[in-house]
């Protein structure tokens, strides 16, 4: 059975999602709009302009939060879900895009323990560069205050 992560927009038969380890997913629905493949954004648009002419409704965008893609970066190409089989046969006919369903993750899975290490990790590193930068800005008008009022 296929599983729906509606935060990234991909379908699964595993049980958490492949992209981002959310393990809340859901059974697809016919009007879920499901990635395809994503890639090159002229290659992209190839694809989408292919869908179209053979009837499948398709969205291009630049990642899963819906932003759209600009001509120099990577996109996604979104279906519904009930059209996913008939986009990926006709696109891999196509030759447009190589291989479909093996489509590269942009992210190898993370278990929660390594997760949770890069966070804590991260937010480690922004408090000690709060700390440096408050440093820098009291030392700072520290010597602008010194100079001006030195008389």
């Amino acid at each position: 059975m296929m599983l729906y992560c509606s935060k990234c927009r991909v379908v699964t038969d595993k049980e958490a999602c492949p992209s981002c380890g959310r393990k809340k997913l859901r059974a697809p629905e016919p009007d879920d709009a499901v990635l395809l493949t994503a890639g090159d954004v002229r290659a992209l648009e190839a694809v989408f302009d292919l869908l179209k002419a053979k009837g499948i409704l398709s969205d291009l965008y630049a990642d899963a939060k819906g932003r759209r893609a600009s001509k120099e970066r990577m996109g996604r190409l979104y279906v519904a879900y009930r059209d996913l089989e008939r986009a990926a046969e006709i696109t891999k006919k196509s030759g447009l895009i190589r291989n479909v369903e093996e489509q590269p993750s942009e992210f190898e899975p993370m278990s929660r323990k390594k997760r949770l290490f890069w966070k804590v990790f991260s937010l480690i590193l922004f408090f000690i560069l709060i700390w440096v930068v408050v440093t820098l800005s009291d030392a700072v008008f520290g010597w602008v205050k010194q100079v001006l009022f030195q008389a």
